[in-house]
This record gives structure tokens, sequence and C-alpha cells, in this order.
């Protein structure tokens, strides 16, 4: 059975990752905002660079260990992932193939689905470690 001491490293661990993943995400969406605005010429990208600032603020949330902050990522993962889904698809439809942000917004997609993992794991240690040992 695993100790409160290696559930709690795990935790931090993982927290340390999401941080991260979570600034990884903020590179990627200012390169993408500034490319989508080279490419199609259209102020979608400040949109891009909207969430490049919210991911930076989830980082320092993550980072701080503030108590919404599992919350915080969950609902800017679900909602970010789903407009890069839509933008990727309005690209498919209106030019039929992917400009060059198109690259930064799949990496944006999958490292906020290993958030969302990761949000799982600290969500699960957290749980172990405020459940009463029996000893």
């Amino acid at each position: 059975m695993d100790s409160p001491e290696s559930r709690r490293l795990i935790a931090d661990k993982t927290r340390l990752v999401l941080v991260l993943l979570c600034l990884h995400v903020v590179v990627f969406q200012g390169l993408a905002g500034v490319l989508i605005y080279v490419d199609v010429g259209t102020s979608i990208g400040s949109l891009f660079l909207l969430f490049a600032i919210l991911y930076l603020a989830l980082s320092i949330v993550l980072g701080l260990d503030v108590r919404y902050g599992r919350a915080l990522g969950f609902a800017l993962c679900a909602a970010t992932v789903a407009f890069w889904i839509l933008t990727l698809a309005a690209y498919q439809l209106l030019i039929a193939g992917l400009p060059r942000s198109g690259s930064f917004i799949v990496l944006s997609i999958l490292e906020a689905m290993g958030i969302l993992i990761g949000l799982v794991i600290l969500r699960q240690a957290g749980r172990s470690l405020r459940t009463p040992s029996a000893s």
C-alpha cells in the first residue's frame, strides 16, 4: 500500500509536469496566434493569444496548488480543445488544408489532453491523501 508521503510526491511531480505542459501550450498558442494572423489574415489569432494568457494563469494556479486549480484546468482544457478542433475543421473546409499554424494547434490539442490526464492523476492522488488510513 502506498504511503501518504509517496502519494504526495506523486502529486508534486504531476503538478510540475502540468505546469510545464501549460507553459508549452502558452508558447504554441502564441505562435499559432501570430501565424494565423499572418497566414489567414483574420483576427481569430487574438483568441489564441487569449488562450495563451489563460494557460499561463493555469500554470500559475497549478504551481501554487490553489484549491480550484483542477476545476479551472478541466474547464479550460475542455473549452479550448473543442475550439481548436473546430478551428482545424474550419481550416479543412475553407482552405482545404492546414496553414503553418495547424501544427501548433495539433500540438496544443495533444498537450491539453496530457493536461487532462495529469489533472485526473492529481485528483486521484489528492483523494487518496484525504482518506484516513486504517492503522
